[in-house]
């Protein structure tokens, strides 16, 4: 007869599941996209900063791949499904990858935002909160943004009707600046271009994300030659031009020294 439960099995029969379960979770990791073993290598929980040197490089592969957009969008919103409720840190590394692509990787990646099953996947994720209160923040401030930003744009319209399904929910949503929302709107091509020939544009590169950067730190001062020399070098080559270590939080925070320091 099978047995009833794990205590059923004999320790080398157990010990041969493990191992057989081991090795197809490795397989299946082998089988999937190089983006996606990338994204789900750098949103694992044992990371507590974001690696924004591979974020960005993530989101060069995505404009790079005509795939990309659907494939990155799959990978993010399965990761948040199975990290938001369980595993805060993997979802809050998950959530700022997610808005690094929102701001980084252009009209097609939102085209297909609103073109796949994926609003209806992050509504799914609101209906089943609330989460850690931080993940749950996160995750309505980047939807607000997204909404806010999306209003007057056609093409966009599923994500600002979103933002409205939920307010009529009397879902509560965080204050956000209006620095995030304005640089999201840079990001999109101007109204006036079909949306057909806006699609076949290359979306917004690394420099031009840069650049945003700069215009939006406004609540900082800046050793300004120093962190420009940065974003120049990192502008020519994002991925050779110099170490990810420059770009990690710690060594970002010697260019930005707080106004109320």
């Amino acid at each position: 007869s099978l047995p009833h439960s794990l205590y059923d099995l004999s320790p080398k029969t157990l010990e041969a599941s493990v191992i057989s379960e081991t090795q197809g979770d490795k397989m299946n990791f082998e089988n999937k996209p190089t983006l996606v073993k990338k994204i789900e290598a750098v949103t694992k929980e044992h990371f507590y900063q974001p690696d924004l040197a591979a974020f960005l490089e993530i989101c060069d592969n995505i404009k790079q791949d005509p795939n990309g957009p659907e494939i990155a969008l799959s990978a993010l919103l399965e990761q948040l499904e199975q990290s938001a409720a369980t595993y805060p840190e993997s979802a809050s590394l998950t959530l700022t990858l997610l808005d690094f692509c929102f701001k980084n990787c252009g009209y097609q990646f939102l085209f297909k935002l609103c073109r796949g099953d994926y609003l209806k996947k992050l509504k799914n994720l609101i209906e089943h909160g609330p989460y850690n209160l931080g993940i749950w923040n996160r995750l309505l401030t980047l939807i607000k943004v997204l909404g806010l930003a999306f209003s007057d744009h056609a093409d966009f319209q599923p994500i600002n009707a979103l933002y409205q399904e939920l307010l009529s929910q009397s879902i509560r949503f965080p204050n956000v600046q209006s620095t995030e929302v304005e640089l999201l709107k840079r990001m999109i091509p101007p109204l006036g271009i079909p949306g057909a020939l806006r699609l076949a544009q290359p979306a917004a590169n690394t420099s031009q994300f840069l650049q945003g950067i700069r215009e939006n730190l406004k609540y900082a001062s800046l050793n300004r030659h120093a962190f420009d020399d940065l974003l120049q070098n990192l502008a020519r080559s994002p991925s050779d031009s110099i170490k990810r270590t420059q770009l990690q939080p710690a060594s970002m925070m010697s260019w930005i020294v707080p106004l109320h320091a």
